[in-house]
C-alpha cells in the first residue's frame, strides 16, 4: 500500500529520520515507526515467497538435469 511505500521510501532510500517523515507526512512519531515495520515485514514475507518459488524451481532443474545425465 502507497501509505507503507511511502515511509520506507522516505526513511530508507531518502534517509529521513522518524521525526523528519513524521514532520513530511503530517503523522505522529509511532505511526511512522508502525508503518516502517509493517513495511518491512510485508517485504520480507515478498522476499521469502519469491526466494521459495526460485529454490523450487532449481531444483526441478536440478532434478531434471541429473535424470538426463543418468540416462545417458
Amino acid at each position: 500500500p502507497e501509505k507503507l511505500r511511502i515511509v520506507i521510501v522516505l526513511s530508507a532510500i531518502e534517509g529521513h529520520g522518524v521525526a523528519e517523515v513524521a514532520r513530511l507526512l503530517d503523522l505522529p512519531e509511532g505511526t511512522v515507526k508502525s508503518r516502517q515495520h509493517l513495511a518491512r515485514k510485508a517485504l520480507a514475507n515478498f522476499s521469502s515467497e519469491v526466494c521459495s518459488s526460485c529454490w523450487r524451481k532449481v531444483c526441478s532443474v536440478i532434478r531434471y538435469l541429473n535424470l538426463n545425465i543418468q540416462n545417458h
